[in-house]
């Protein structure tokens, strides 16, 4: 029988269906598979494990399957996918960051990350406005700051850049609500709970990512200014940086918590 919904894990994805695409990719002679789906929660028995046993499958037709870890880290014994005929990967750095300078009004340089292929136009600063001092009445209070689709306020919002906080919702939705609500460019900050490690997204307006203390930076100088406003400098390619790779800090981690001896991440 095929395995339904494990009521142990949290996933959105049914056994049944990953199953059956799993069948289809083995059918159609696939040399490897990649699976990016993981989970939280406790780990099923490998039988009751829907991606185990399709792999399995798929693995005894001479078929590579990688799988995710999981997005849950960096607490340990966190990792998924522990099957000893899954390879199982996590996420990591790689040698090159994607500068990009936010100037601020005060003369202070904040340094971000992006891979946005849009430019501000050049010879003029911008006002830059918090998410959470533009929304419209109604958003909830605990995500003021998120940048929903539809939280910001165009009257509030237009020809500035706005700083929006990671946590609810895609990253580059943030974006698309930005640019919705005629917003110049975004600045999307870390909270607490992401600290230093910095997404680097291409956004669908001009925009950059800064960590937790950078954007607490921004945060600072907004609330002291009565005019604050700041420019988004051309990202430029920095290669040969180090350390690296480094595994990300979202990567779950092992040991593998249904069979020590077995290793994973």
């Amino acid at each position: 029988p095929i395995p339904g919904p494990n009521p142990n894990i949290e996933n959105t994805c049914f056994d049944a269906d990953m199953l059956a695409a799993m069948d289809d990719a083995v059918g159609d002679g696939v040399d490897v598979m990649s699976i990016s789906i993981g989970a939280t929660g406790k780990p099923p028995r490998l039988p009751d494990d829907g991606i185990a046993v399709g792999a399995l499958h798929a693995a005894r037709r001479g078929v590579v399957v990688v799988c995710s870890g999981g997005n849950s880290g960096p607490a340990p014994a966190t990792v998924s996918n522990l099957a000893p005929w899954i390879l199982t990967v996590g996420a990591s750095s790689i040698d090159r960051s994607f500068n990009s300078p936010i100037r601020l009004g005060n003369g202070m340089v904040i340094m971000g990350q992006t891979v946005t292929p849009y430019q501000l136009p050049a010879n003029r600063t911008y006002p830059i406005v918090y998410a959470a001092h533009a929304v419209v009445p109604g958003t909830a209070a605990n995500v003021t700051n998120q940048c929903l689709p539809n939280s910001l306020s165009p009257k509030k919002v237009r020809g500035k850049i706005v700083v929006c906080f990671r946590g609810s919702g895609l990253r580059v939705g943030k974006g698309l609500e930005v640019k919705r609500a005629g917003g110049a460019a975004i600045v999307l900050g870390n909270p607490p709970m992401y600290g230093s490690e910095v997404p680097v997204d291409a956004h669908v307006l001009p925009g950059t990512a800064v960590s937790m203390t950078n954007v607490n930076t921004i945060l600072k100088y907004i609330n002291s200014s009565s005019n604050p406003t700041a420019y988004l400098d051309r990202s430029r390619t920095v290669v040969d940086v180090k350390p690296s790779p480094v595994m990300a800090q979202f990567s779950s981690r092992g040991p593998n918590v249904l069979e020590p001896s077995i290793l994973k991440a």
